[in-house]
């Protein structure tokens, strides 16, 4: 019989093996698989609220689809916005131009009215033409006719001697008018003026004269 050394009379117990935890590895059978795994708050690429207020959002594709849109949206709006400048930018010189050609025909005015005034003596006449050099865009009428005047009717009880002072010496006046007709982006524009001047400087027969 062996000796059992300083164990000796102790009573032998049974081992008692205690099962590993599930999912450390130290069960490898299906047995140990859980029969409810928990669900993945990522399942189905939708959203899910865990514990503690946090989401969590799942699905790659969701997230490359709202980027798209996103990009969709801003070059759309940028278009929209270099088409507003474009067009804002061809009014501006477009207005400027138009301004320019105003100041030119009112020049140009003026001189074909000087021109007419410088003459000692008007006919009833017209003519038209067309400027040279860089002015060529330019055309031009003028038209030099009588003005017929009313005489104003008199109070009756005037004194003979005050309506013979009021009485019209000529019953008519000289104008001068002139028009000045350019182009500039496919619109057309033109600018008149006019003057009148004193009988005198305008040819009338005599039979003509007299109301």
């Amino acid at each position: 019989m062996m000796d059992a050394g300083p164990h000796k009379g102790l009573k032998h117990r049974p081992r008692t093996e205690f099962p590993l935890r599930r999912g450390l590895g130290g069960c490898q059978t299906p047995q140990c698989a859980p029969k409810h795994p928990p669900e993945s708050p990522f399942k189905g690429g939708h959203a899910q609220r865990l514990k503690g207020g946090h989401a969590f959002k799942g699905g790659h594709a969701d997230r490359l689809g709202y980027i798209l849109f996103e990009t969709l949206v801003a070059m759309t709006l940028l278009s929209i916005g270099l088409i507003a400048i474009n067009r804002a930018m061809r009014e501006t010189i477009l207005v400027r131009g138009v301004s320019r050609d105003h100041t030119q025909a009112r020049f140009l005015l003026e001189g074909l009215i000087g021109n007419l005034e410088l003459q000692p003596e008007l006919n009833e006449t017209s003519g038209s033409g067309r400027f040279e050099g860089e002015l060529a865009r330019f055309s031009y009428e003028w038209a030099v006719s009588k003005v017929e005047v009313p005489e104003p009717p008199l109070p009756p009880d005037m004194p003979p001697e005050e309506a013979e002072k009021l009485k019209l010496r000529a019953f008519y006046l000289a104008k001068i008018e002139a028009t000045v007709s350019w182009q500039r982006s496919g619109r057309s524009y033109e600018q008149t003026a006019q003057t009148l001047w004193t009988p005198e400087k305008l040819f009338v027969p005599e039979e003509q004269k007299k109301p």
